[in-house]
């Protein structure tokens, strides 16, 4: 009777797990969207078969987490928000999250924002906290002194921009959240938003429609 159970148990079990798969983009190495056997959705970039750099995931509970990811999981800065609106932004480790944005500046002594310059870290070929005279914060990668790679940056307006940067600019996916709490997710080119085939999106006509 146990035997005759198991078949079905197992067939439904390799059903379940067929669900997992690429459904577009690079999924190897690259930039990629895939679904999860669980029947979440991961939006980002790839390397060696694994969910790695930075992206974003919608969640079947109606959360999402976009930010920086290492060996499938949450991993260095992000942002969670639940299905309420409740959000969770700063540092995460292996999938947990460990300190808000403000802990971290409050940590190294730049809350005020009055000093300018590399606060902390290596902002010239790694990882450091920049705070810019115009009250501009960026936290993330740097490479020959420029921001290059992953990271986020706080303007004095109130908004920020979370993704990919490439020679100062925003390049790549991103999500620029205005002072209003209103979002973009996308793509991004020499620091304006793109659509599919590269071109600039009229971002401010579609943020005035939704606000």
């Amino acid at each position: 009777m146990k035997q005759i159970l198991l078949v079905p148990i197992l067939i439904l079990s390799m059903i379940h797990l067929a669900k997992a798969q690429c459904l577009s983009g690079n999924c190897q190495n690259g930039n990629g969207v895939f679904l999860l056997a669980s029947g979440d959705r991961y939006i980002g970039q790839f390397r060696d078969g694994k969910i790695q750099g930075t992206g974003s995931c919608f969640y079947t509970d109606g959360s999402r987490y976009q930010g920086e990811w290492e060996e499938g999981l949450p991993n260095g800065k992000g942002t969670r928000v639940a299905r309420d609106g409740s959000r969770q932004e700063g540092e995460w480790r292996k999938g947990k999250f460990v300190r808000t944005l403000q802990m971290e500046l409050i940590q190294k002594g730049i809350t005020d924002k009055s000093q300018t310059g590399c606060i902390s870290g290596d902002c010239t070929n790694g990882k450091g906290i920049h705070v810019y005279a115009s009250g501009a914060v960026y936290i993330g990668d740097f490479l020959n002194g420029e921001i290059h790679g992953i990271g986020v940056c706080y303007y004095p307006d109130g908004s920020k921009y979370q993704g990919e940067w490439v020679h100062r600019y925003p390049e790549g996916r991103g999500t620029k959240t205005y002072a209003d709490k209103t979002t973009r997710t996308g793509a991004w080119k020499k620091g304006q938003p793109v659509d599919e085939r590269g071109r600039i999106v009229d971002v401010v006509a579609q943020h005035n429609d939704n606000s």
